[in-house]
Protein backbone atom coordinates (compact mmCIF):
# COMPACT_ATOMS: atom_id res chain seq x y z
CA UNK A 1 0.00 0.00 0.00
CA UNK A 2 1.32 3.37 -0.99
CA UNK A 3 2.26 5.81 1.77
CA UNK A 4 0.19 8.91 2.42
CA UNK A 5 3.18 11.04 1.33
CA UNK A 6 3.44 9.20 -1.99
CA UNK A 7 -0.26 9.76 -2.66
CA UNK A 8 0.14 13.47 -1.87
CA UNK A 9 3.12 13.65 -4.22
CA UNK A 10 1.08 12.01 -6.96
CA UNK A 11 -1.78 14.45 -6.42
CA UNK A 12 0.61 17.41 -6.61
CA UNK A 13 2.16 16.06 -9.83
CA UNK A 14 -1.27 15.64 -11.41
CA UNK A 15 -2.28 19.15 -10.38
CA UNK A 16 1.03 20.46 -11.72
CA UNK A 17 0.49 18.70 -15.05
CA UNK A 18 -3.03 20.10 -15.43
CA UNK A 19 -1.93 23.62 -14.45
CA UNK A 20 1.01 23.68 -16.87
CA UNK A 21 -1.13 22.23 -19.67
CA UNK A 22 -3.58 25.11 -19.23
CA UNK A 23 -0.91 27.83 -18.85
CA UNK A 24 -0.79 30.38 -21.70
CA UNK A 25 3.01 30.15 -21.81
CA UNK A 26 5.14 27.14 -20.87
CA UNK A 27 8.32 29.17 -20.37
CA UNK A 28 6.69 31.87 -18.24
CA UNK A 29 4.92 29.50 -15.84
CA UNK A 30 7.14 26.41 -15.61
CA UNK A 31 9.44 27.55 -12.79
CA UNK A 32 6.69 29.01 -10.57
CA UNK A 33 4.58 25.88 -10.94
CA UNK A 34 7.52 23.62 -10.13
CA UNK A 35 7.64 25.06 -6.61
CA UNK A 36 4.37 23.20 -5.96
CA UNK A 37 5.91 19.76 -6.54
CA UNK A 38 9.52 19.99 -5.37
CA UNK A 39 11.40 22.23 -2.97
CA UNK A 40 14.35 24.22 -4.32
CA UNK A 41 15.99 27.55 -3.55
CA UNK A 42 16.65 28.69 -7.10
CA UNK A 43 16.84 27.39 -10.63
CA UNK A 44 16.14 28.02 -14.29
CA UNK A 45 14.59 26.56 -17.41
CA UNK A 46 16.68 26.48 -20.61
CA UNK A 47 15.70 26.12 -24.25
CA UNK A 48 18.44 25.62 -26.82
CA UNK A 49 18.71 26.98 -30.33
CA UNK A 50 19.72 25.00 -33.42
CA UNK A 51 23.40 25.33 -32.47
CA UNK A 52 22.71 23.71 -29.04
CA UNK A 53 23.36 27.04 -27.30
CA UNK A 54 20.90 28.40 -24.69
CA UNK A 55 18.45 30.72 -26.43
CA UNK A 56 15.88 31.10 -23.65
CA UNK A 57 16.80 30.99 -19.96
CA UNK A 58 13.98 31.62 -17.47
CA UNK A 59 15.22 31.98 -13.89
CA UNK A 60 13.54 31.55 -10.53
CA UNK A 61 14.95 33.32 -7.46
CA UNK A 62 18.37 33.51 -9.07
CA UNK A 63 20.51 36.57 -9.65
CA UNK A 64 20.52 37.97 -13.19
CA UNK A 65 24.32 37.81 -13.26
CA UNK A 66 24.11 34.03 -12.74
CA UNK A 67 21.75 33.71 -15.71
CA UNK A 68 24.05 35.85 -17.85
CA UNK A 69 27.20 33.98 -16.88
CA UNK A 70 25.48 30.66 -17.65
CA UNK A 71 24.34 31.85 -21.09
CA UNK A 72 27.69 33.44 -21.89
CA UNK A 73 30.15 30.91 -20.48
CA UNK A 74 29.13 28.20 -18.05
CA UNK A 75 26.67 26.37 -20.29
CA UNK A 76 29.81 24.93 -21.88
CA UNK A 77 30.51 23.12 -18.58
CA UNK A 78 26.96 21.84 -18.14
CA UNK A 79 27.31 18.03 -18.32
CA UNK A 80 23.81 17.56 -19.73
CA UNK A 81 24.66 19.80 -22.68
CA UNK A 82 27.58 17.53 -23.51
CA UNK A 83 25.94 15.09 -25.90
CA UNK A 84 28.73 12.49 -25.67
CA UNK A 85 28.63 12.60 -21.87
CA UNK A 86 24.85 12.08 -21.83
CA UNK A 87 25.22 9.05 -24.06
CA UNK A 88 27.61 7.48 -21.54
CA UNK A 89 25.01 7.06 -18.83
CA UNK A 90 21.70 6.65 -20.66
CA UNK A 91 20.18 5.88 -24.03
CA UNK A 92 17.04 7.85 -23.22
CA UNK A 93 16.18 11.33 -24.51
CA UNK A 94 15.34 12.46 -20.95
CA UNK A 95 18.21 12.59 -18.47
CA UNK A 96 18.56 13.44 -14.81
CA UNK A 97 21.56 13.72 -12.54
CA UNK A 98 22.36 15.08 -9.09
CA UNK A 99 25.44 17.20 -8.46
CA UNK A 100 27.06 18.47 -5.29
CA UNK A 101 29.90 20.89 -4.71
CA UNK A 102 31.58 18.02 -2.84
CA UNK A 103 31.71 15.96 -6.05
CA UNK A 104 35.29 15.26 -7.12
CA UNK A 105 34.98 14.61 -10.82
CA UNK A 106 36.99 16.61 -13.34
CA UNK A 107 34.24 16.76 -15.94
CA UNK A 108 31.95 18.46 -13.41
CA UNK A 109 34.50 20.93 -12.03
CA UNK A 110 33.44 23.79 -14.31
CA UNK A 111 29.76 23.45 -13.44
CA UNK A 112 30.52 23.08 -9.71
CA UNK A 113 32.50 26.33 -9.91
CA UNK A 114 29.42 27.95 -11.43
CA UNK A 115 27.28 26.73 -8.50
CA UNK A 116 29.78 27.96 -5.92
CA UNK A 117 29.60 31.48 -7.39
CA UNK A 118 26.13 31.76 -5.82
CA UNK A 119 26.77 29.56 -2.76
CA UNK A 120 24.72 26.73 -4.24
CA UNK A 121 25.58 23.35 -2.75
CA UNK A 122 23.23 20.84 -4.40
CA UNK A 123 21.69 20.57 -7.82
CA UNK A 124 19.42 18.42 -9.93
CA UNK A 125 19.94 18.68 -13.67
CA UNK A 126 17.23 17.49 -16.04
CA UNK A 127 16.86 17.32 -19.80
CA UNK A 128 13.37 16.83 -21.19
CA UNK A 129 14.01 16.05 -24.86
CA UNK A 130 16.67 15.03 -27.36
CA UNK A 131 17.57 18.67 -28.11
CA UNK A 132 18.81 19.19 -24.56
CA UNK A 133 16.14 21.61 -23.30
CA UNK A 134 15.70 21.22 -19.57
CA UNK A 135 15.67 22.46 -16.00
CA UNK A 136 18.35 23.12 -13.39
CA UNK A 137 17.26 23.19 -9.72
CA UNK A 138 19.52 24.20 -6.82
CA UNK A 139 19.60 24.22 -3.04
CA UNK A 140 21.95 26.09 -0.74
CA UNK A 141 23.99 24.47 2.04
CA UNK A 142 21.40 25.56 4.60
CA UNK A 143 18.83 23.31 2.87
CA UNK A 144 18.79 19.55 2.78
CA UNK A 145 20.35 17.81 -0.19
CA UNK A 146 17.96 16.38 -2.78
CA UNK A 147 16.55 13.03 -1.65
CA UNK A 148 15.84 9.82 -3.55
CA UNK A 149 12.18 10.78 -3.47
CA UNK A 150 13.03 14.14 -5.09
CA UNK A 151 14.87 12.24 -7.81
CA UNK A 152 11.80 10.07 -8.44
CA UNK A 153 9.64 13.17 -8.73
CA UNK A 154 12.11 14.64 -11.23
CA UNK A 155 12.09 11.44 -13.29
CA UNK A 156 8.34 11.84 -13.71
CA UNK A 157 8.79 15.54 -14.48
CA UNK A 158 11.30 14.79 -17.23
CA UNK A 159 8.83 12.58 -19.05
CA UNK A 160 5.78 14.82 -18.71
CA UNK A 161 7.62 18.10 -19.35
CA UNK A 162 9.09 16.78 -22.59
CA UNK A 163 5.61 16.04 -23.90
CA UNK A 164 4.11 19.31 -22.67
CA UNK A 165 6.94 21.42 -24.09
CA UNK A 166 6.69 19.77 -27.51
CA UNK A 167 2.96 20.55 -27.51
CA UNK A 168 3.73 24.15 -26.54
CA UNK A 169 6.32 24.57 -29.32
CA UNK A 170 3.99 23.00 -31.87
CA UNK A 171 1.13 25.31 -30.88
CA UNK A 172 3.45 28.34 -30.97
CA UNK A 173 4.62 27.34 -34.45
CA UNK A 174 1.02 26.99 -35.67
CA UNK A 175 0.17 30.39 -34.18
CA UNK A 176 3.16 32.03 -35.85
CA UNK A 177 2.52 30.38 -39.20
CA UNK A 178 -1.16 31.34 -39.13
CA UNK A 179 -0.20 34.99 -38.56
CA UNK A 180 2.42 34.92 -41.30
CA UNK A 181 -0.03 33.14 -43.58
CA UNK A 182 -2.49 36.01 -43.15
CA UNK A 183 0.23 38.30 -44.49
CA UNK A 184 1.09 35.96 -47.36
CA UNK A 185 -2.39 34.92 -48.49
CA UNK A 186 -3.05 38.25 -50.22
CA UNK A 187 -0.41 37.28 -52.78
CA UNK A 188 -1.11 33.54 -53.11
CA UNK A 189 -0.83 33.65 -56.90
CA UNK A 190 2.80 34.73 -56.58
CA UNK A 191 5.83 32.87 -55.39
CA UNK A 192 6.50 33.53 -51.74
CA UNK A 193 9.01 32.24 -49.23
CA UNK A 194 9.33 33.16 -45.54
CA UNK A 195 12.55 32.93 -43.53
CA UNK A 196 12.98 33.30 -39.77
CA UNK A 197 15.67 35.55 -38.31
CA UNK A 198 18.24 32.77 -38.71
CA UNK A 199 17.24 32.42 -42.39
CA UNK A 200 15.72 28.99 -41.88
CA UNK A 201 12.68 28.44 -44.10
CA UNK A 202 9.37 28.78 -42.24
CA UNK A 203 7.43 27.86 -45.36
CA UNK A 204 7.24 28.52 -49.09
CA UNK A 205 4.99 27.63 -51.99
CA UNK A 206 5.82 25.58 -55.06
CA UNK A 207 5.97 28.59 -57.37
CA UNK A 208 8.62 30.21 -55.17
CA UNK A 209 10.82 27.10 -55.36
CA UNK A 210 10.46 26.99 -59.14
CA UNK A 211 11.39 30.65 -59.51
CA UNK A 212 14.29 30.45 -57.05
CA UNK A 213 15.67 27.60 -59.16
CA UNK A 214 15.44 29.78 -62.29
CA UNK A 215 17.07 32.72 -60.48
CA UNK A 216 19.99 30.75 -59.03
CA UNK A 217 20.35 28.02 -61.68
CA UNK A 218 21.46 25.59 -58.97
CA UNK A 219 20.39 21.95 -59.23
CA UNK A 220 20.53 21.07 -55.52
CA UNK A 221 17.96 22.55 -53.17
CA UNK A 222 20.51 23.47 -50.48
CA UNK A 223 22.71 25.35 -52.98
CA UNK A 224 19.67 26.99 -54.53
CA UNK A 225 18.38 28.31 -51.21
CA UNK A 226 21.86 29.37 -50.05
CA UNK A 227 22.35 31.50 -53.16
CA UNK A 228 18.88 33.01 -52.83
CA UNK A 229 19.47 33.86 -49.16
CA UNK A 230 22.65 35.67 -50.20
CA UNK A 231 20.58 37.80 -52.62
CA UNK A 232 18.15 38.63 -49.82
CA UNK A 233 20.92 39.46 -47.32
CA UNK A 234 22.72 41.70 -49.81
CA UNK A 235 19.49 43.54 -50.57
CA UNK A 236 18.76 43.99 -46.87
CA UNK A 237 22.28 45.29 -46.25
CA UNK A 238 21.93 47.78 -49.10
CA UNK A 239 18.52 49.08 -48.02
CA UNK A 240 18.17 48.68 -44.27
CA UNK A 241 19.55 52.15 -43.43
CA UNK A 242 17.10 53.82 -45.78
CA UNK A 243 14.67 55.82 -43.64
CA UNK A 244 12.44 53.52 -41.61
CA UNK A 245 11.07 51.39 -44.46
CA UNK A 246 11.01 47.64 -43.98
CA UNK A 247 9.73 46.84 -47.48
CA UNK A 248 11.97 47.10 -50.51
CA UNK A 249 12.51 45.62 -53.95
CA UNK A 250 15.28 43.71 -55.69
CA UNK A 251 15.42 43.17 -59.44
CA UNK A 252 16.79 39.96 -60.96
CA UNK A 253 16.99 39.01 -64.60
CA UNK A 254 13.43 37.72 -64.94
CA UNK A 255 11.81 38.46 -61.58
CA UNK A 256 11.17 41.27 -59.14
CA UNK A 257 11.51 40.46 -55.44
CA UNK A 258 9.45 42.27 -52.84
CA UNK A 259 11.20 41.82 -49.49
CA UNK A 260 9.31 42.57 -46.29
CA UNK A 261 10.86 42.52 -42.83
CA UNK A 262 8.02 41.48 -40.54
CA UNK A 263 8.66 42.02 -36.84
CA UNK A 264 6.91 39.80 -34.27
CA UNK A 265 7.21 40.10 -30.50
CA UNK A 266 7.51 36.73 -28.79
CA UNK A 267 6.13 35.78 -25.39
CA UNK A 268 9.22 37.12 -23.64
CA UNK A 269 9.01 40.51 -25.32
CA UNK A 270 11.89 39.85 -27.73
CA UNK A 271 11.61 41.19 -31.29
CA UNK A 272 11.88 38.42 -33.87
CA UNK A 273 12.37 39.28 -37.53
CA UNK A 274 10.83 37.27 -40.34
CA UNK A 275 11.80 37.91 -43.96
CA UNK A 276 8.87 37.54 -46.35
CA UNK A 277 9.80 37.56 -50.02
CA UNK A 278 7.34 37.67 -52.90
CA UNK A 279 8.73 36.68 -56.28
CA UNK A 280 6.91 38.41 -59.16
CA UNK A 281 7.32 37.70 -62.83
CA UNK A 282 8.90 40.84 -64.27
CA UNK A 283 6.54 40.97 -67.29
CA UNK A 284 3.49 40.60 -65.06
CA UNK A 285 4.79 43.25 -62.68
CA UNK A 286 5.41 45.63 -65.58
CA UNK A 287 1.94 45.15 -67.04
CA UNK A 288 0.24 45.61 -63.66
CA UNK A 289 2.33 48.68 -62.86
CA UNK A 290 2.04 50.38 -66.25
CA UNK A 291 -1.23 52.26 -65.73
CA UNK A 292 -0.34 53.19 -62.16
CA UNK A 293 3.08 54.38 -63.27
CA UNK A 294 1.46 56.64 -65.83
CA UNK A 295 -0.66 58.19 -63.06
CA UNK A 296 2.39 58.62 -60.83
CA UNK A 297 4.39 60.19 -63.63
CA UNK A 298 1.68 62.71 -64.47
CA UNK A 299 1.49 63.94 -60.87
CA UNK A 300 5.00 65.33 -60.99
CA UNK A 301 6.85 67.79 -63.15
CA UNK A 302 9.04 65.24 -64.94
CA UNK A 303 10.70 65.87 -68.27
CA UNK A 304 9.96 63.51 -71.18
CA UNK A 305 13.35 61.85 -70.70
CA UNK A 306 12.69 61.38 -66.97
CA UNK A 307 9.31 59.81 -67.77
CA UNK A 308 11.07 57.40 -70.12
CA UNK A 309 13.46 56.41 -67.35
CA UNK A 310 10.65 55.73 -64.88
CA UNK A 311 8.94 53.42 -67.39
CA UNK A 312 12.19 51.57 -68.04
CA UNK A 313 12.89 51.20 -64.32
CA UNK A 314 9.57 49.53 -63.58
CA UNK A 315 10.27 47.19 -66.50
CA UNK A 316 13.34 46.11 -64.55
CA UNK A 317 16.16 47.57 -66.66
CA UNK A 318 19.49 48.31 -65.01
CA UNK A 319 21.36 51.61 -65.43
CA UNK A 320 23.59 50.08 -68.12
CA UNK A 321 20.59 48.65 -69.98
CA UNK A 322 18.80 52.01 -69.82
CA UNK A 323 21.92 53.74 -71.15
CA UNK A 324 22.14 51.30 -74.06
CA UNK A 325 18.41 51.57 -74.80
CA UNK A 326 18.40 55.40 -74.84
CA UNK A 327 21.91 55.75 -76.34
CA UNK A 328 23.15 57.85 -73.43
CA UNK A 329 25.93 57.37 -70.89
CA UNK A 330 25.42 55.71 -67.50
CA UNK A 331 26.56 59.01 -65.94
CA UNK A 332 23.63 60.76 -67.64
CA UNK A 333 21.28 58.01 -66.44
CA UNK A 334 22.42 58.58 -62.85
CA UNK A 335 21.88 62.34 -63.19
CA UNK A 336 18.33 61.76 -64.45
CA UNK A 337 17.67 59.36 -61.57
CA UNK A 338 18.83 61.94 -59.03
CA UNK A 339 16.39 64.46 -60.48
CA UNK A 340 13.55 61.91 -60.46
CA UNK A 341 14.18 60.92 -56.86
CA UNK A 342 14.34 64.59 -55.82
CA UNK A 343 11.04 65.47 -57.54
CA UNK A 344 9.25 62.40 -56.11
CA UNK A 345 10.91 62.77 -52.68
CA UNK A 346 12.44 59.30 -52.95
CA UNK A 347 15.95 57.99 -52.43
CA UNK A 348 16.22 54.73 -54.38
CA UNK A 349 14.87 52.50 -57.15
CA UNK A 350 13.30 50.34 -54.48
CA UNK A 351 11.26 53.28 -53.18
CA UNK A 352 10.14 54.09 -56.71
CA UNK A 353 9.06 50.47 -57.28
CA UNK A 354 7.26 50.50 -53.94
CA UNK A 355 5.45 53.72 -54.76
CA UNK A 356 4.23 52.31 -58.06
CA UNK A 357 3.37 48.84 -56.77
CA UNK A 358 1.62 50.03 -53.61
CA UNK A 359 -0.78 51.92 -55.85
CA UNK A 360 -1.43 48.68 -57.76
CA UNK A 361 -2.43 46.68 -54.71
Amino acid sequence: MESTQSIKNLQRLLQFTLALSAAPSFEDYIMDLLTNVIEFDSGFFISLNQMAVPDIVIGYNIDHSMIKSYKDTYYKYDPLLDYSYRMNFSSQTEHIMAVSIDTHYNQLSGFIKYMSNDNLSYGILMTINSRGDGIRLFRKASSNMFSDEDMEVCKYLCRILGSLYETHLRNKKYYLESNLFKIAKGNMLFGYIIFDQNFSIVFSNKLANERIYKITQKAFFHDMISDFILIIKNSIAANIDRKSDITFYEITQAYILEIIINQNIDELGNIRNYYITYIYDKNWFGSMARLTAEKVIEQYNLTEREKQLVKLIYKGLSNNQIADYLYISTHTVKDHLKNIFRKLDLSSRGELMAKIFDECK
